[in-house]
């Protein structure tokens, strides 16, 4: 009897001995994701340029002290070393700071710059993350953004807007540098591939894709140092994007309506690099071929009620 006493409670300890086959693996947390990411640190300041041909490119700055960014395409904005949003006006020209609470650049930081996605999902308590191990030593988070952005966590759509949820999911290895990303679950994954002069500043990709379309390719790298905060001010980023042939036209939106101002319009956004006007100088262009059609098919109607009443 004492023997197979001794027996059970053995089968019993052996079954719930740490490291048998069915054990669950410890749930990791947010902070341990975070402090793995932490073992890749960010330093200085950077500029990229990225070319999808002569009409397409984008480029970024970075200050990862500040956090302090700006984009020159496809929108003139920024984020200064403040804090303070900024835009620029395609009809007055002025670049000035509103209250826009926006310090997210999602192209950049999402497939541009992963790693300085990383940094701020981390500085955000209130986004959730689940956590799992990965590969030797890695780990991958998901999470769900309102429409795939750290903007919406924090400014809550509109009550009634409706989104389909989605969870954005980030691979880290051991060094705790970001090697694969996944904006969006009903897409594939994408394997990052870094420029080996960005590794000891703001790690960034040497392509990146934007949903469907081609490849953008890095064509500049240009790391602008440490403590060069003042290169995010906003008449710097002005004077730069000036330097850079990169200033949008201004366009008069009210006065040019012909279709010779129009075309004049085409070829100033066209010189600039924009390949993909908005909806308002889409419509400048056909104003006239409307006009023509609508007096056209209005005299055809007249014709065809007289002739009914005939």
């Amino acid at each position: 009897m004492r023997a197979m006493l001794v027996l059970v409670i053995a089968s019993a300890w052996a079954a719930n001995a740490p490291g048998q086959p069915g054990d669950e693996a410890p749930r990791l947390t947010k902070q341990e994701f975070c402090d793995l990411a932490s073992r890749w640190p960010l330093a200085g300041a950077i500029e990229v340029r990225y070319v999808l041909d002569d009409m397409n490119d984008r480029t970024f700055g970075y200050d990862a002290a500040s956090g302090a960014w700006y984009s020159f395409w496809p929108v003139f904005h920024g984020n200064d070393p403040r804090g303070r949003y900024f835009e620029r006006d395609r009809s007055t020209g002025q670049v000035l700071p509103n209250d826009l609470p926006m310090d997210e650049n999602k192209i950049f930081e999402q497939l541009v710059a992963p790693q300085v996605f990383v940094r701020k999902i981390c500085e955000m308590p209130q986004v959730e993350v689940e956590v799992e191990a990965w590969g030797d030593g890695g780990m991958v988070a998901r999470m769900s953004l309102p429409v795939g952005s750290r903007y919406f966590v924090v400014n809550p759509l509109h009550p009634g807007v409706v989104y389909e949820p989605s969870r954005t999911s980030v691979w880290i290895d051991r060094h705790g540098q970001v090697r694969r990303f996944q904006q969006h679950e009903k897409q594939e994954p994408v394997e990052l591939e870094y420029d080996p002069r960005s590794w000891t500043t703001v790690p960034v990709v040497t392509s990146f894709r934007m949903g469907l379309g081609h490849r953008f390719e890095l064509v500049r790298f240009t790391p602008l140092g440490e403590g060069r905060q003042d290169l995010f001010e906003i008449d710097a980023v002005v004077a730069a994007s000036r330097s850079h042939n990169k200033h949008p036209p201004l366009i008069a939106r009210r006065t040019q309506s012909t279709p010779e101002q129009a075309e004049a319009n085409q070829r100033a956004l066209r010189d600039a690099g924009v390949s993909q006007p908005g909806p308002w100088y889409a419509f400048d262009r056909l104003r006239w071929p409307m006009l023509i059609a609508g007096v056209v098919l209005v005299t055809l109607g007249v014709v065809a009620y007289v002739r009914q009443r005939r």
